[in-house]
């Protein structure tokens, strides 16, 4: 989509993209696009992604951005890895059971949901770029925090602050994608930030793993000496802690020298609310309708015939204006955003694939040691080999089905939320299968397979996601989203888990532990945690499927209102 302008006028012209596969997500497709030029062969898509602001960036400028976006993710992410590698080590430290322990890696997710929240406020107010290297700075001084905790308040607390801090970043990247990348695309760098997330949190996991594979952390931490201590922010489960932070480091140097004007989404967010006086955005089945009160708006069509090789333009919609204040409260765009069923019921889809991804690195490696009765290194190298490819291979396909289908449907997304609600129920049929199986070839390829499907469906969800509101409501809107993920595909999942596992585990006269293992029942219910995600994707798809059937009624209705005003008007449609 692009908003032309002309003599301070605006118009909406719906572009459909050439169906010319430009990029995949593989490593080959990364040095093509990035260096090969071959995404942006003429200069029309980074013109485009930066309508808003008028300014000509440099391509090669912000190729170099996106890839320290994607060491950004990656890094960030460590974190999630060594952190559940080590659940039974941080037991053991600490002397608590199931809940706590999963409660000390969810603490960084309820840190993740006061950071979204606080993001979506000062984003459109504050520098991009003071915020995110400010934050990543925080984020280096809590790690170090972390790797020299005592007690458990003092881990609790630097996990929360961690937690906090990366949220600026998590929520600021998939915006920025959003802003700067090449529109056709959009998909394939949202994928590419996603898959170096999953490789953050694989070799955070090896990292982990290794680390204390041939270490016993077997005694409470309260009684090592001072020589042990200092060892053990090595060799342990918290040597990893100091390693994130050191890598941060030079990240942080690079961002300074990175002009402020390829980082700050939100000055370019004012920068486009000037023209909201006139012209402002209604969405309707994923196409962004703009209304302008100046009749002098059709384009000429003889400069329409000369753009045609580069672009053409399927509809244009030109419905009278009504004055609207950018300073519109929250409270207003919030309902907005809440209200919107396809954006409400995809993102609990999303969060449903986060629970189980979630869940496979904090359990898995206990299951395999405790059920399938394997050693510990198998056990850390079959749940690193499980999430890497599984996830890996889904957002790969998912990036390209993506970019693949908004070639050929530009203006829409049933058919991306049909696509996400197949995939969804054949990962919800596959874990049924897998929760009869103790075979350790079945279950772990039955895991790569579901985890395979499911995550297939994250790039598409994310772009429905982005593209369901309103692009003045978008920042705040991704907030949210950023904040359901962690409140329930992150926080909650294995907190909840872990009590049920406590329960068994510690209930009276061990009657449960008796009948039931506390590992076995907690990965049973992360397998069938796929039965919501396909339900609430057949919600988004029924909802997507309405909306196209009752929006050129709406539409239709705002013309006749338009007619009825003695507000300039005129509707052109090509």
């Amino acid at each position: 989509m692009e908003v032309e302008a002309n003599s301070n006028n605006y118009y909406l012209s719906v572009v459909r993209r050439s169906s010319r596969r430009t990029s995949f997500p593989t490593l080959q497709g990364l040095y093509v696009s990035l260096f090969e030029g071959e995404i942006t062969n003429d200069g029309l898509d980074f013109s485009v992604s930066n309508k808003n602001t008028g300014k000509a960036f440099n391509p090669k400028l912000i190729k170099i951005t996106f890839l320290l976006s994607i060491l950004i993710s990656t890094i960030l992410c460590l974190d999630h890895g060594f952190v559940a590698c080590n659940l039974e080590n941080i037991e053991k430290s600490f002397g608590v059971g199931y809940a706590q322990s999963s409660f000390i890696g969810s603490m960084v997710y309820m840190g993740f949901l006061i950071g979204c929240l606080s993001t979506g406020l000062f984003l459109p107010v504050l520098k991009s770029k003071v915020l995110l290297i400010g934050s990543l700075v925080c984020v280096v001084i809590s790690g170090i925090y972390s790797s020299k905790s005592l007690s458990l308040a003092e881990i609790y607390a630097s996990r929360f602050f961690i937690g906090f801090f990366q949220a600026f970043s998590i929520v600021y990247l998939p915006l920025w994608v959003e802003r700067f990348s090449p529109q056709s695309n959009t998909t394939t760098w949202l994928a590419y930030q996603q898959l170096f997330s999953m490789i953050g949190i694989f070799f955070g996991y090896l990292l982990g793993g290794v680390l204390t594979c041939f270490t016993a952390e077997d005694i409470s931490i309260y009684y090592m000496s001072l020589s042990e201590q200092i060892s053990s922010l090595f060799v342990s489960w918290r040597g990893p802690f100091i390693i994130q932070s050191a890598l941060i480091i030079p990240i942080i140097v690079v961002l300074i020298f990175i002009p402020g004007e390829i980082l700050d989404v939100g000055d370019q967010e004012r920068h486009s609310e000037v023209g909201y006086s006139k012209t402002t955005g209604l969405l309707v089945s994923g196409v962004d309708l703009r209304r302008s009160t100046n009749d002098n708006l059709l384009p000429d069509e003889s400069n329409s015939n000369r753009r045609s090789s580069k672009l053409r333009r399927s509809s244009i919609l030109i419905i009278p204006s009504q004055s609207i204040d950018p300073n519109s409260s929250k409270s207003f765009e919030i309902r907005e955003i809440c209200t919107n069923p396809i954006f409400m019921f995809s993102t609990l889809a999303v969060c449903g694939v986060y629970c189980f991804t979630t869940c496979t690195l904090f359990w898995l490696n206990q299951y395999f040691a405790e059920v399938i009765k394997v050693d510990r290194i198998t056990s850390v190298f079959s749940v690193a080999c499980i999430y890497l490819s599984g996830p890996t291979l889904g957002v790969y396909i998912g990036g390209i089905t993506g970019d693949l289908i908004n070639d050929r449907h530009p203006n829409g997304f049933g058919f991306i939320l049909t696509l996400c609600t197949l995939l969804s129920f054949i990962g919800f049929i596959i874990s049924m299968a897998v929760t009869h199986t103790r075979s350790y070839i079945s279950f772990f390829w039955g895991m790569i397979i579901i985890l395979f499907f499911l995550t297939s469906t994250l790039p598409m969800s994310i772009i429905v996601i982005m593209k369901s509101v309103s692009s003045k409501t978008r920042q705040l809107a991704s907030a949210i989203a950023q904040f359901c993920f962690n409140l329930v595909g992150f926080l909650l999942s294995p907190v909840i888990i872990g009590i049920i596992m406590d329960v068994i585990e510690y209930f009276p006269f061990g009657a449960l532990k008796r009948r039931y293992n506390p590992i076995e029942v907690g990965v049973k219910i992360m397998l069938y945690i796929s039965l919501p995600t396909f339900f609430f994707y057949s919600l988004a798809t029924f909802c997507s499927y309405f909306n196209c059937l009752i929006s050129p009624k709406l539409t239709q209705k705002k013309i006749i209102i338009a007619n009825q005003s003695d507000i300039p008007k005129q509707l052109f449609i090509k």
